[in-house]
C-alpha cells in the first residue's frame, strides 16, 4: 500500500491523500520527502535554464511559468499544517519565522479535557489548533527556509480550502 503511493507521488499526479489518521506517520514523511525532493529538482533544472540562456540567447526554453510556486499542499486546519511543516524542516539550520509560525498554528489555550477520553484519530485531527482558515508560503534552499514567504514567490503553498479561496 505504501509503494502504492509512493508511484502515485512519482507520477506527479494530483493526489487526494485521505487515510484514517493513525499514530503512523510514515505518510507524512513520505510526502515531505517527495516535497522537498520535487522542488530541488525544480530549482536545478532553472539552474539549468538560466545556464543555457546566458551561453546561448537563441535557445529555446520551457516557459517558468507566471509564479515560482510548484507545489500546493492542502491541509484542512493549522494543527496538521504544523506537523508536516515541522517534518519538512527537518535538518535545516536556518529557518526563519520559524517561532511566528509555531505561535500561529499551535493552541493558544490548554487542550479540552474531554478530548482525551476520544479516539486517537480523532484526538490527533482536532486535538490543537483546529483553524480553518490559513495560507502562507515557504522557500527551500538548500540549508535554509523561509516561512511566509511572498504567495508568487514561494515554492510550496501551504494552505487550507477556505484559506486559499480568502488569501488568493
Amino acid at each position: 500500500d505504501i509503494e502504492n503511493f509512493r508511484k502515485a507521488l512519482s507520477s506527479h499526479s494530483n493526489i487526494l491523500f485521505s487515510p484514517s489518521f493513525g499514530v503512523d506517520a510514515l505518510p507524512i514523511e513520505i510526502v515531505t520527502e517527495h516535497i522537498r525532493e520535487h522542488i530541488f529538482q525544480k530549482h536545478r533544472a532553472q539552474k539549468n535554464t538560466d545556464g543555457q540562456i546566458k551561453t546561448d540567447s537563441d535557445v529555446i526554453t520551457p516557459d517558468s511559468g507566471f509564479t515560482n510556486n510548484s507545489v500546493l499542499l492542502i491541509l484542512p486546519s493549522r494543527n496538521l499544517a504544523l506537523q508536516y511543516v515541522q517534518n519538512l524542516l527537518k535538518g535545516y539550520e536556518t529557518v526563519e519565522k520559524l517561532e511566528q509560525f509555531e505561535s500561529d498554528c499551535s493552541l493558544k489555550e490548554p487542550e479540552d479535557p474531554k478530548l482525551l477520553k476520544l479516539s486517537a484519530d480523532h484526538q490527533q485531527l482536532f486535538g490543537g489548533n483546529v483553524d480553518d482558515r490559513f495560507c502562507f508560503g515557504i522557500t527551500l534552499f538548500r540549508k535554509k527556509a523561509v516561512l511566509y514567504a511572498e504567495y508568487t514567490k514561494c515554492d510550496l503553498l501551504v494552505a487550507s480550502p477556505l484559506g486559499l479561496a480568502h488569501y488568493l
